[in-house]
């Protein structure tokens, strides 16, 4: 079993326990004692909370929070076992006293608040096979061998969000089609839940899409990821922390992703002193109507790959000055919501027309 379990909060701060004492690990490299002489416990893994939640070890009846001064308060202590517990937003605490039932319970009386039965014989087929994770979407997620699941205790369902009840193996790819060998518990973040494999191999699940990617970890040399203890995920999802024990290490990566915003970056690289040759303004016609829009040449060629063929290839578009015609087809209002994209980062889906003229100065504002 683990020696070492740890959570990493929003400031990136990593706060690790060897099951008796709690140290906290800044970006700064510094570390301080947060909590000394704890009964034996495991951190709770939640990569969307600020607070450290521990179980106890002896059996697992007691959950409790650890504030960042070291003190002990207990949110839960049951009759039962707590086995693979979390606690939600709301307080409530959420586990599964058996591989085949979820429970969600109150924090403050301890009540059941609701409950879901699955595994063999059942509508619903799962095994609980890990911790549960509580999101900030309301919805709980564990992992059961080779499938990733969400618990929706809403509506009362639990769906296979990743991975495939009976075929295992190693692939990416969208929900069901995505093949895992044996999984360990997952780690969330806002958007994308963190999953390993026994061998060691690392994913990414999109919570939004349910693209499975995996992830090349570039690790120093003569780090392994086979020696990776155990791993915490900052709740931005833009860090990750790799604790390695024989030496004890800590490693800390960072995670990109192809659908974040590139915006700050793009801008970095625009030559604001207009030595560069770019257009600036450019003038688009389009539509049947002719409807002439102005933007910055820079920004266009700096954020969009096709503005910048445009403008700065071999096209005519590059030494032609005069205003570049984009053809009848293409919608004004469809060009002007990408060119507000282009220049804030901010997507306004275009109003018809129609309904625009229509409305109020004010209610346009409010769109």
């Amino acid at each position: 079993t683990e020696k070492f379990s740890a959570h990493a909060d929003s400031a990136h701060n990593l706060y690790v326990s060897d099951t008796v004492r709690i140290v906290c690990f800044g970006k700064d490299g510094k570390y301080r004692p947060v909590a000394n002489d704890v009964e034996p416990h495991h951190i709770v893994p939640n990569g969307t909370a600020d607070s450290i939640v521990i179980l106890r070890k002896a059996d697992k009846q007691k959950l409790s929070k650890v504030a960042p001064d070291g003190c002990v308060s207990t949110i839960l202590e049951a009759a039962q076992p707590l086995y693979g517990p979390d606690v939600c937003p709301n307080g409530d605490v959420v586990h599964h006293p058996s591989t085949s039932r979820l429970e969600r319970r109150s924090s403050a009386s301890g009540e059941l608040v609701s409950s879901i039965e699955g595994g063999r014989g059942k509508v619903i087929s799962f095994e609980a096979n890990s911790y549960l994770t509580a999101g900030q979407d309301g919805h709980v997620y564990f992992s059961s061998k080779t499938c990733v699941y969400r618990w929706n205790n809403q509506e009362r369902t639990v769906e296979c969000i990743a991975g495939h009840p009976k075929a295992s193996g190693r692939r990416d790819g969208f929900g069901t089609d995505a093949r895992f060998t044996h999984l360990k518990r997952p780690v969330l973040a806002r958007r994308f839940a963190y999953v390993r494999e026994s061998d060691n191999r690392f994913c990414r699940i999109d919570l939004e899409t349910f693209e499975v990617s995996s992830l090349q970890l570039r690790l120093p040399g003569g780090a392994e990821p086979a020696a990776v203890e155990t791993y915490g995920v900052t709740p931005d999802g833009r860090t990750m922390f790799l604790i390695f024990t024989l030496p004890f290490r800590i490693f800390t990566a960072e995670t990109t992703d192809a659908l974040e915003s590139t915006f700050c970056a793009d801008m970095q690289r625009v030559d604001w002193s207009g030595t560069g040759g770019a257009r600036t303004p450019v003038e688009l016609v389009t539509g049947p109507d002719r409807r002439v829009f102005r933007a910055d040449g820079r920004i266009l060629e700096a954020r969009s790959a096709y503005f910048r063929s445009l403008l700065s290839g071999g096209m005519r578009e590059a030494s032609d000055r005069s205003p570049v015609d984009l053809g009848e087809e293409v919608v004004a209002e469809a060009l002007q919501a990408l060119l507000h994209f282009l220049h804030t980062d901010h997507f306004e889906p275009a109003s018809p027309p129609s309904r625009a003229w229509e409305m109020r100065d004010d209610e346009v504002l409010r769109l």
